[in-house]
């Protein structure tokens, strides 16, 4: 297995990549792993641990089972996919999808974006590298579990900024449209006996 360029600037590097290889050869495996043994040597005493994910970050990588949960052809492209009429230019910024390219060594320009069908195998791998965290996640629960710890243990799982996926023309962040400004912020607290839901105001993660 060998990544190409993807951590390197100014140069190409593929906006994703699906290597067929086990789980704990991805960084954010490793990161979940001293989440997990840093809970067993704390769990008789209190703590607050941090665990930060860099996925699904660009470029998208995952392992190859990830990419195989979906299929191309059940994939929609968001919408829309053009900007729309009226719209300030200083509502878009640098898309940060220009650093990269596609399979072949080809960068990504704004005259020469992505084509449709890169695009749903970019939005195909984004999927991926989202089940790939939520599957780490859901090993830091399952560990929470095995320890007792969960019914005395808040978790917070949230989110730098929203991401688009080629819709209104961007990939990533950097806009002022709802798809970046809107970021994931889920709460569970012990004992916590109300319904999930969503909340209209506004919300700090800080």
């Amino acid at each position: 297995m060998k990544f190409k360029n993807l951590n390197k600037r100014n140069v190409w590097r593929p906006a994703y990549e699906i290597y067929d290889g086990p789980d704990h050869l991805h960084g954010d495996h490793q990161t979940a792993d001293k989440a997990i043994e840093a809970m067993k040597q704390n769990r008789d005493r209190p703590f607050c641990i941090f665990a930060g994910f860099y996925k699904p970050h660009l470029p998208f990588v995952a392992p190859k089972r990830y990419w195989d949960l979906y299929e191309n052809k059940k994939i929609e492209r968001l919408k829309p996919l053009d900007m729309p009429d009226g719209t300030v230019d200083y509502a878009y910024h640098y898309s940060e999808i220009w650093s990269y390219g596609d399979q072949k060594g080809t960068l990504f320009t704004k005259e020469k974006p992505p084509t449709h069908e890169q695009a749903l195998n970019m939005t195909h791998a984004y999927y991926a590298a989202v089940s790939f965290i939520d599957a780490q996640i859901g090993r830091l629960l399952k560990s929470l579990d095995e320890l007792g710890l969960s019914d005395s243990t808040a978790v917070v799982i949230w989110g730098d900024h929203g991401f688009h996926l080629g819709d209104q023309q961007r990939w990533a962040k950097h806009t002022q449209f709802e798809a970046d400004m809107r970021s994931p912020l889920l709460i569970r607290l012990p004992g916590m006996k109300h319904k999930t839901g969503r909340l209209d105001t506004f919300a700090e993660t800080v």
